[in-house]
């Protein structure tokens, strides 16, 4: 589960990424770290400094979302 940061057609600036995921391991951030989300893509990031999401995989097609969620509490 991953919230959207940017729609289509929205400016983005990706958080800072990681050098090594939680085992260590070297991985490589996505580039270029600000810009315009392109036509049916989206940016994702997750909750914490681990996560894999746009800041290292890049854009998520749509038709790679599979639904919503809506909290049920909002304090």
């Amino acid at each position: 589960m991953k919230r959207v940061a940017a729609l289509p057609g929205q400016a983005y600036q990706l958080p800072p990424a990681l050098d090594t995921d939680s085992k260590g391991r070297a991985i490589t951030p996505f580039s270029p770290k600000t810009g315009i989300v392109p036509s049916e893509q989206f940016v994702v990031i997750g909750n914490t400094k681990y996560s894999l999401d746009s800041r290292y995989l890049g854009f998520v097609p749509q038709s790679s979302i599979i639904d919503t969620i809506t909290p049920l509490f909002v304090f």
